[in-house]
């Protein structure tokens, strides 16, 4: 090594003269470093994490309402801002994290860990969405009209969204699959209340596809009490309320359908279940290649949300949504509904809200 020759022949010229020294001091300072540079570049220990997946986006939004109640008649928002890890421990375990920056606030939305049992069993174990409920389910990048329907945002009694607790998906056979979870019944973010009890939500879902994207799902929940995010005060605690679920959606083509209907206990109004929310969603999408556009989407949604399932002022209401979206690229659009709802109280509410949305 060229180390090992300089060191051999300094006592011949190194110290003779001083100008000789600071040369060989120089020549073995840079050796030194392009070695260690060289050890650097391959590391012995090898990472015990495999592959790291990094996504997310960000959706800006505009709004304008004639409605009297509003706080703000326009207002511009950023809707979501979500960046999403996922880490693979082992071939068949991983770690998936998200979080959500809005213009109020930061926090945590999906952070559970992934184990797969063989081919058809899948455990999670975390903060997730419970299995219920196809507008809930879907991920908000993916929805095809901009926000969903009033009745599943609301989510009066805490039966969707996400909440804290273990998760099995099983898919036995190709066009079923099934999906039960446990949870604590707390909810999370903003307004969650303590888990101050033993009793615990269990949630149920299953899919059935007879044919390539027709799809039919079948929810269950039993709610472990009605002291929810929206409704703090344990009213008739110590019963269980039920909810159940039903949606069908459909591809033909470049169409697509959705169709859903929830119902649910109402405990502030009486025991028995009631429908609170049903809506039909029809979306086309069609190639176009003019003005910096891929594509473009047209549909529009027609919703009913009851009256007593809600917090709301409007009350039981029909809602009619047109919509449009040009796609600028597949992971770059801006989507348009104009929205007009029709409470039972009487009068017209009209809404207008529009999206812009990048991924990476």
């Amino acid at each position: 090594m060229l180390s090992d020759l300089i060191h051999v022949s300094r006592f011949r010229f190194c110290f003779r003269k001083p100008i000789c020294f600071l040369v060989y001091v120089l020549l073995l300072s840079l050796f030194d470093s392009w070695t260690l540079f060289t050890h650097a570049q391959k590391p012995d220990v090898k990472s015990k994490v495999g592959k790291v997946t990094m996504s997310g986006y960000t959706q800006v939004q505009f709004q304008a309402t004639n409605r009297d109640a509003a706080e703000s008649r326009t207002t511009f928002e950023v809707r979501r801002g979500r960046l999403q890890l996922e880490a693979e421990l082992k071939k068949n375990m991983s770690l998936r994290i998200e979080f959500e920056a809005t213009t109020t606030e930061v926090r945590g939305r999906d952070l559970y860990l992934r184990y797969d049992i063989g081919r058809s069993l899948t455990l999670k174990a975390g903060q997730l969405k419970k299995p219920f409920s196809y507008g809930r389910l879907r991920a908000a990048r993916r929805l095809r009209i901009i926000e969903r329907p009033t009745h599943i945002l609301e989510d009066f009694r805490g039966y969707l969204g996400r909440d804290v607790g273990l998760l099995a998906e099983w898919d036995p056979i190709k066009p079923v699959e099934f999906s039960i979870g446990v949870f604590n019944g707390s909810g999370v973010g903003p307004g969650a209340r303590i888990d101050n009890d033993d009793a615990k939500d269990v949630v149920g879902r299953i899919e059935y596809e007879p044919f390539k994207d027709l799809i039919f799902g079948l929810n269950a929940s039993s709610h472990s009490t009605v002291q929810t995010i929206h409704n703090p005060l344990p009213t008739l605690a110590e019963e269980r309320f039920t909810a159940y679920g039903a949606d069908v959606s459909c591809d033909i083509g470049n169409l697509k359908l959705i169709a859903e209907g929830l119902y649910a206990d109402k405990p502030q109004i009486d025991s028995d279940a009631e429908i609170i929310g049903l809506y039909v969603t029809g979306v086309y999408r069609r190639t176009v290649k003019a003005y910096g556009l891929v594509a473009m989407e047209h549909g529009g949604r027609l919703e009913y949300k009851d009256e007593t399932g809600s917090i709301d002022i409007m009350d039981s209401l029909i809602s009619i949504t047109p919509y449009v979206g040009f796609f600028f690229h597949s992971k770059a659009r801006i989507q348009f509904n104009p929205v007009l709802r029709f409470p039972q109280t009487g009068g017209a509410i009209f809404e207008f809200i529009t999206q812009a949305q990048i991924e990476f």
